[in-house]
């Protein structure tokens, strides 16, 4: 980011593309210095199997390595489908409405990828975790961890997307007037996160339990929905039916994969922790900007007035909830190791 800003500031648009690609090398490098680390602290210790996944017998027929990626692979292609979900409706909102439309679509949904970049960065924190507890049939670990992250992903997102719903029209004039045009656009789009989020990691828990084949047929299904309603919304409704359409795969493949776990697996995300979550930031982020707006206007002072003391609100609720929520547990959660 740094660098990409570093050149747009110097008036050098043409290599900001390069300045957001070149930094991957160093981190590339950082990254297979810190897995020779691993393996030197690990030894000469066989990795443990996939939870839930193929675990070959002694003597079996079926290399490791194929058993590997008869498991991977499906999760492989998923990973694919999500990035072009997240760039090909750009694409076809520049075929199908212009590329005004599409650089406004652009500026209102780049909002929910920083959702899913939380969430996927808690997934990543809290999949080892569920993966071990499943291993050993801990299923009432499984919940804890499943219930806790959804409440930290709650804490964590939900103030960014209500408020993009409260204040939708002052966010997008921050890219210019011609922007909020797309405000209805990034309600429908915000409201899809919000729901998605209180499900929690649902994707990370049915890998972790082994079915990868699930996990791809549902983001084939959003896939499908996605792209179809594009196709017919698109033409007639440009922004708002692209909005539209990502949002209703968004909620297909929660739904869809929350009935998986529940009924497959017996786990669900709505513990105490996550309704407190809810209801804190109802209060917070929905409630005291609304009333600031009603009460005062749409004056930018007013806006941050009102902002603030929903952030003071927040930050003292979430202190007095703090064992409900296991806050303690989530500043050592991604580094902490288990000691059982």
């Amino acid at each position: 980011l740094l660098v990409v800003a570093a050149l747009l500031l110097g008036g050098s648009l043409a290599w900001a593309g390069a300045g957001w690609a070149v930094v991957y090398l160093p981190s590339a490098a950082v990254a297979v210095w810190w897995l020779r680390k691993l393996a030197r602290r690990m030894g000469a210790a066989p990795p443990d199997p996939a939870p839930g996944g193929p675990e070959p017998a002694v003597g079996s027929a079926e290399p490791v390595g194929r058993a590997f990626w008869r498991f991977s692979s499906a999760r492989a292609l998923t990973s694919i489908l999500q990035m072009a979900m997240q760039r090909l409706d750009i694409v076809l909102v520049g075929a199908l409405a212009g590329a005004g439309a599409a650089a406004v679509y652009t500026a209102a949904s780049r909002f929910v990828v920083v959702g899913q970049t939380l969430g996927t960065a808690l997934g990543n924190a809290s999949d080892p975790r569920i993966a071990a507890s499943m291993a050993s049939g801990n299923t009432g670990a499984v919940r804890e961890i499943y219930q806790a992250s959804t409440a930290w992903f709650v804490a964590l997102t939900w103030p960014m997307f209500l408020l993009l719903v409260v204040l939708r029209e002052p966010l997008l004039a921050i890219f210019g007037p011609d922007y909020g045009s797309a405000g209805p656009a990034l309600v429908v789009l915000s409201l899809a996160m919000l729901l998605s989020t209180a499900f929690g990691t649902v994707d990370s828990v049915i890998v972790m339990a082994g079915h990868t084949g699930w996990n791809l047929v549902n983001a084939v299904l959003a896939a499908a929905v996605m792209f179809g309603l594009d196709l017919l919304l698109i033409p007639a409704w440009g922004v708002l039916g692209a909005a539209i359409g990502w949002a209703s795969a968004i909620v297909v493949r929660n739904v869809v994969g929350l009935g998986q776990v529940r009924l497959a697996l017996r786990l669900h995300p709505f513990g105490r922790a996550t309704l407190l979550t809810v209801a804190l930031n109802l209060v917070a982020f929905l409630g005291i900007p609304m009333a600031f707006r009603a009460l005062l206007g749409d004056g930018l002072p007013d806006l941050v007035v009102g902002c603030a003391v929903a952030v003071v609100l927040y930050a003292g609720g979430l202190w007095s909830l703090r064992e409900p929520l296991q806050l303690g547990a989530l500043i050592s959660f991604p580094g902490g190791r288990d000691r059982g």
